[in-house]
């Protein structure tokens, strides 16, 4: 996605140790995400919802 330039929307009801519904996320896993994201950083434009919508 990155090469891309593609734009990803994640939205999440709630991070959580124990995941119990599907909109759900596990902690660890989100853990790992932002970890990926924090190491990607210099090649990501991280908007607000906001800041995105105010553009399309």
């Amino acid at each position: 996605m990155i090469e891309t330039g593609a734009t990803v929307i994640f939205l999440l009801h709630k991070v959580e140790d124990v995941n119990t519904d599907e909109m759900n996320y596990p902690t660890e896993k989100f853990i790992s995400l932002l970890d990926y994201l924090y190491s990607k950083q210099e090649e990501l434009n991280v908007l607000s919802w906001s800041e995105y919508a105010s553009m399309i």
